[in-house]
């Protein structure tokens, strides 16, 4: 239930939750429909989620179904240009996206350059995380994404080889993955 924001209305008893899907974007759903009186809400240091009525009773909320699977389908990677000759200077740019379900663990993004192009010094970018260019030309990042947040990162090749054209789609060479773990939503 990472980046959830629950609320509910003591008179009927429902919950709701709130995730923004983009900067400023926030969509909001009924998740349960209670006969508690709801007075507050409570995390314990595990993650764990609890409502409290105002009776005093206090109930863990945890989930009916599984959660779906991280999905990074809609993450990109482009290059700065589309034609190039040797020793020309390109960027590349992968915007990092999960339109899938929310996790909690890291996500691991390995980036291994073609022959033809060398990884220019110092040039890893990203908006988060961390990143790792020790063993170019294979890049590393891992950080935490969730379904609501965009992580970009960028790097600088120079090409070696005589029309290299670069790729400006993901390939096998980009491998994104993930180890999530389950959210829960229902009272018990």
């Amino acid at each position: 239930m990472n980046g959830v924001y629950f609320f509910g209305d003591d008179g009927s008893g429902r919950i709701w939750a709130m995730q923004q899907v983009s900067p400023g974007d926030w969509v909001s759903s009924e998740k349960l429909d209670t006969p508690y009186n709801i007075s507050a809400f409570g995390e314990d240091e595990g993650g764990d989620l609890y409502v409290v009525d105002l009776g005093g009773q206090i109930l863990k909320i945890v989930s009916s179904a599984p959660p779906a699977p991280p999905d990074f389908s809609p993450t990109t990677k482009e290059a700065s240009t589309g034609t190039v000759q040797s020793r020309d200077a390109l960027t590349y740019t992968i915007v990092l996206r999960n339109a899938g379900g929310q996790f909690s663990n890291t996500v691991r993004l390995t980036d291994t350059l073609p022959a033809g192009l060398i990884y220019v010094t110092d040039s890893f970018t990203a908006t988060l995380g961390t990143l790792d260019a020790s063993f170019a030309p294979t890049l590393t990042w891992h950080g935490s994404l969730s379904a609501t947040n965009v992580i970009t990162l960028t790097f600088a090749v120079t090409v070696s080889a005589v029309n290299t054209r670069p790729s400006r789609t993901l390939s096998s060479l980009t491998q994104v993955s993930a180890r999530y773990s389950k959210d829960r939503q229902r009272l018990s």
